[in-house]
C-alpha cells in the first residue's frame, strides 16, 4: 500500500510525513492507485486517446467515491502544456471537469488556473509553473467558496499545496483536489 498524498510505500493510508505536514489542501479524493485494475481504463484513455472507458471510469467513481466527496461550489481543470494536449488531442482534465459538473451539478471555470511552458525551481522533475489568472482574482469569483481542483493524474502534493495557498489568499474556505490515480514518485523524479 502507497500513501495517498506522497506516494510512498507505508502500511496506512497516509505516511507520518503527510499526516502532520501542514498542506494547504483540505481533501485528496483517488479513484485507484497503480497496482489497481482500474489503472489499464485511466492509462488507456491518456496515453493512447482512448476516450472509450470514461464512462467505466465514471461508474467505478460513483462506486468508490461519491459518498466522500463533500459539495463543492466551484470545479478547475488543472491545465496541462499545449504540446501535451496536441498530442493527446484532448484536454483530460476538462473532461473529467465537465463530466464531474453534469454529475454534482457544479459550475467550473477552465481559465482560472494558467500554465507557463518555463518550469519551476523543480525543472529537472519536467514541472510546469502553474499560476492564478489575475482576471478572476479582482471579482467575487472565490470569496468563502469551496473549490476542487480536478486532474487525471496527481504528480506531486507541492504543486497543489501552491495553488491552494494562492487560493485561500483569495478568500477561498476549503480546497480539494480530485484525481483518477497517483503517478509513483519514480514517474516523475
Amino acid at each position: 500500500m502507497r500513501c495517498i498524498i506522497c506516494g510512498t510505500p507505508h502500511q496506512t493510508w497516509i505516511c507520518k510525513s503527510c499526516k502532520y505536514a501542514k498542506w494547504s489542501f483540505d481533501q485528496t479524493l483517488l479513484l485507484c492507485d497503480e497496482s489497481s485494475r482500474l489503472i489499464t481504463l485511466i492509462k488507456g484513455s491518456d496515453e493512447y486517446g482512448r476516450i472509450n472507458s470514461l464512462p467505466a471510469i465514471f461508474y467505478a467513481w460513483q462506486t468508490i467515491n461519491l459518498k466522500k466527496m463533500t459539495p463543492v461550489d466551484l470545479l478547475l481543470p488543472l491545465p496541462e502544456l499545449f504540446t501535451t494536449s496536441k498530442k493527446r488531442g484532448y484536454w483530460f482534465a476538462l473532461i473529467l471537469v465537465k463530466k464531474w459538473s453534469q454529475l454534482t451539478r457544479t459550475p467550473y471555470n477552465k481559465e482560472l488556473i494558467c500554465i507557463s511552458q518555463i518550469g519551476t525551481s523543480h525543472a529537472e522533475m519536467n514541472m510546469p509553473f502553474y499560476y492564478l489568472n489575475s482576471k478572476y482574482l479582482k471579482t467575487d469569483l472565490l470569496q468563502n467558496k469551496r473549490i476542487a481542483i480536478v486532474m487525471p493524474f496527481m504528480q506531486s502534493e507541492h504543486v497543489l499545496h501552491l495553488l491552494a495557498t494562492q487560493l485561500k489568499d483569495h478568500g477561498v474556505t476549503w480546497v480539494a483536489h480530485w484525481s483518477l490515480t497517483r503517478k509513483p514518485k519514480k514517474d516523475y523524479y
